[in-house]
């Protein structure tokens, strides 16, 4: 199990379980009246059958990845190499033109 997956699980245990104690507080004046006597019991199972959600089922994320990303990374290569042919054409053009000046010049000094 990657490091970045065990952080993304415990950040959402901590966060149903913030929610879960919050609701929790907030139930226990329905209990003290008299109403709603399982409320409590209730937050406690819902809170805990959603972290154990998290934890049983938010693994099954692609190991690698995905057929997009795959094609955005082919893609990024593909655009990198043309670049670098983009940019030796027009070193080697600069060059020409450097050579073509030169034999110009010689031709007018010999000239």
């Amino acid at each position: 199990m990657s490091e970045e997956l065990r952080d993304i699980r415990l950040r959402a245990t901590e966060i149903i379980w913030k929610y879960g104690v919050g609701m929790l507080i907030v139930s226990l004046p329905f209990v003290l009246f008299g109403r709603f006597l399982f409320l409590p019991a209730y937050v406690v199972l819902a809170a805990g059958f959603s972290a154990s959600a998290v934890w049983l089922f938010g693994g099954n994320t692609s190991k690698g990845p995905s057929a997009r990303e795959k094609e955005l990374e082919e893609r990024l290569a593909s655009l990198e190499k043309r670049l670098e042919n983009v940019e030796t054409i027009g070193r080697f053009e600069s060059r020409l033109e450097e050579q073509d000046s030169a034999t110009a010049r010689s031709y007018e000094i010999s000239g």
